[in-house]
């Protein structure tokens, strides 16, 4: 029994140490820019192209704008990892700060992110005749207007680590460990406090 509660509780002081010390905690994600990996990164093209604009209301906020464009089948039999690098305190990238690993691109988002895929998906469009807003989704364009980065908090993630990021959200082939797309991100992680966003 030990051996299970053991790393449980340890997790919890370690937790509880973040927030103490103010490293970690509940948080806002504000994004400063989006854009593709580098080609050299992704065995396809990818092309990303990113408008932020800041919203009126919450200057905390964005309006995001995004267009893309894959190669590859979207659905269960990818892969997905997320790659971030943290700033640090004397300068520069520390790269693969952290690195998170999930099977089942499609099924991983639905379930532990649901929030943002109930807002996104629906306002997906694509040159795709008949387009389906579901997985998985074919080879071809895609974009999104005007979506609100108030919407792009990941509940299922409570508290993260503060400070400056770039994060690479990657698309896998499994049966190669090939990056098949790649969106990159700049943004910083800030307390939630009262005054950033609306409660």
């Amino acid at each position: 029994m030990l051996r299970f509660e053991l790393p449980v509780f340890i997790l919890c002081i370690f937790s509880e140490y973040l927030r103490a010390a103010q490293l970690a905690g509940p948080y806002y994600i504000i994004p400063d820019l989006g854009e593709e990996c580098p080609r050299s990164e992704m065995a396809l093209d990818f092309p990303v192209k990113v408008k932020l604009v800041r919203e009126r209301d919450n200057t905390n906020f964005f309006l995001v704008t995004v267009h893309w464009a894959g190669q590859f089948w979207f659905d269960d039999n990818k892969d997905a990892r997320v790659v971030m690098a943290s700033w640090g305190s004397r300068g520069g990238w520390k790269e693969n700060a952290l690195i998170m690993k999930f099977k089942k691109l499609c099924t991983t988002i639905k379930t532990h992110l649901p929030d943002i895929w109930n807002e996104i998906v629906p306002r997906m469009k694509s040159n795709i005749t008949n387009f389906q807003r579901d997985c998985p989704f074919p080879p071809g364009a895609f974009s999104i207007e005007d979506l609100s980065t108030s919407v792009l908090q990941p509940k299922g993630v409570p508290y993260l680590f503060y400070g400056k990021w770039k994060i690479d959200v990657k698309a896998i082939d499994p049966a190669d460990d090939r990056v098949l797309g790649c969106f990159r991100i700049y943004a910083s992680i800030i307390p939630r406090t009262t005054q950033h966003g609306k409660g």
